[in-house]
């Protein structure tokens, strides 16, 4: 695993460290209708790059990550194809306030992610802001 971004301050690049193990599990359910929901839990272990690669630094404690899909169609939280009241429901339940970064109990990580429609790790009233304009 190698991820790859720039920030204010120039790229910067992380990757699953060549010498530290990691392990977890992996749990699959069916929710029918040919779709699944695929949960995990890892520790791993990163190493940090500044300069393109050249150099690494190793992280000697687990890091938390949470990847989810972007939905579709922005402000859908729900994931059915629209921005209606079920949407603004989630939304409520995914407003944490600015900086926290961790959804808040009853909202899943997959809803938080839909939530934070500035993608600046959190759900707050700016996201508020951005899908009072999305909501009919």
């Amino acid at each position: 695993m190698t991820l790859t971004g720039m920030t204010p301050m120039g790229p910067v690049m992380i990757r699953e460290s060549p010498t530290l193990a990691s392990t977890g599990q992996t749990s699959i359910t069916d929710i029918g209708g040919g779709m699944y929901h695929i949960d995990s839990f890892f520790d791993v272990f990163t190493e940090l790059s500044v300069d393109g690669g050249q150099s690494w630094v190793p992280c000697d404690e687990r890091t938390g990550m949470y990847l989810a899909p972007e939905p579709t169609v922005p402000g859908d939280i729900d994931g059915d194809g629209d921005v209606d009241l079920s949407d603004l429901a989630k939304f409520v339940n995914c407003l944490h306030g600015p900086n926290v970064t961790t959804p808040p109990v009853g909202c899943s990580v997959l809803e938080f992610g839909a939530a934070n429609l500035d993608a600046d790790g959190d759900v707050d009233l700016l996201d508020f802001a951005d899908f009072q304009d999305l909501f009919p």
